[in-house]
């Protein structure tokens, strides 16, 4: 008798996944008017997105807490000016260039162990422009700060979109998460 409610209760497993499967669509995810790898699902007429993918899109660090069931999603405002010998700048002749990047942050509601800023070419080229381990020092607490990169010579070689991305890995993951990218044009 064990056996034949255990047989009945995994059929009834197997259909409502495969009806539940049946019902959800898979919907495809455009940020910026770019199609991301993952899909969403619908279902039931609501739309789930996984969150996973779309944290470096929306620029934001999550931390998943199993114990209290409890996702926290930090969004810390930044705010990234490239600098040159000339002053800001967000496009620039192809060439070598000195640059710099000023971020100033606020909102950061939780505590940071490292921070980076790297450049990329349209090449999908990733350059380390800087970094900093905060871990021990004042600004891993801080909610409002300001970073300057030493200045550093890079070279735009080739015409097309070059991005500076600021990055945060929180106290709590060993994960590095985009908080801020700003778009440099070479002409």
């Amino acid at each position: 008798m064990k056996v034949r409610v255990g047989v009945i209760l995994l059929i009834l497993c197997l259909w409502g996944g495969s009806l539940l499967y049946a019902m959800s669509n898979d919907i495809k995810i455009f940020v910026n008017n770019s199609e991301q790898s993952s899909k969403a699902v619908e279902i039931d007429g609501k739309v789930y997105v996984p969150l996973n993918q779309l944290s470096n899109e929306q620029q934001v660090m999550l931390k998943w807490d199993e114990e209290q069931n409890k996702l926290n999603i930090y969004k810390p405002n930044v705010h990234l000016t490239t600098l040159s010998t000339k002053g800001a700048f967000g496009d620039v002749p192809k060439g070598t260039h000195p640059i710099s990047v000023l971020a100033q942050v606020d909102n950061l509601r939780t505590d940071i162990a490292e921070l980076k800023i790297t450049i990329t070419s349209p090449q999908n080229k990733e350059k380390l422009i800087q970094s900093l381990d905060t871990r021990g020092s004042k600004d891993s607490s801080k909610e409002n700060f300001w970073f300057l990169t030493d200045t550093t010579e890079y070279n735009f070689d080739k015409a097309g979109n070059y991005y500076v991305r600021l990055y945060m890995k929180p106290t709590f993951s060993k994960e590095w998460f985009l908080v801020s990218e700003k778009q440099i044009i070479s002409k």
